[in-house]
């Protein structure tokens, strides 16, 4: 009995669909659902080019991103917490760690109201 690899097996149903098509037995229709509902224009207002897009801050960009969240200062302290990634597919996709973004009180009392505030 042949065995399949996974890989094989969840890229048959691809590979049998891309035969059909090229055997003209199976019509494939564009569905442009992003466009659709958005103007092209407004895409590019929106999306950064792939070349400019990175899911962290530079180091020139830091003033802009220490201003998304606004908390009181002289009530609470932000602490930054490494967090290593030991499963090795998580790894691939966010690599060696994660970082956790902590806000303490240095005497936090025993009832408070404090306010975070984000913006965009």
């Amino acid at each position: 009995m042949a065995r399949f690899t996974r890989r094989e097996f969840l890229a048959t149903p691809a590979v049998l669909a891309a035969s059909r098509v090229l055997a003209g037995q199976l019509q494939v229709h564009e569905r442009n659902l992003l466009t659709s509902a958005w103007p092209e224009t407004r895409l590019k207002e929106v999306l950064a080019p792939r070349e400019r897009f990175h899911p962290f801050p530079a180091a020139s960009e830091r003033a802009a991103w220490q201003g998304l969240v606004a908390y009181d200062g002289q009530v609470l302290h932000a602490r930054v917490e490494a967090i290593p990634i030991e499963d090795a597919q998580l790894r691939r996709s966010w690599g060696g760690r994660l970082y956790r973004i902590l806000l303490q009180a240095d005497a936090p009392p025993l009832q408070a109201a404090w306010t975070l505030r984000i913006t965009q």
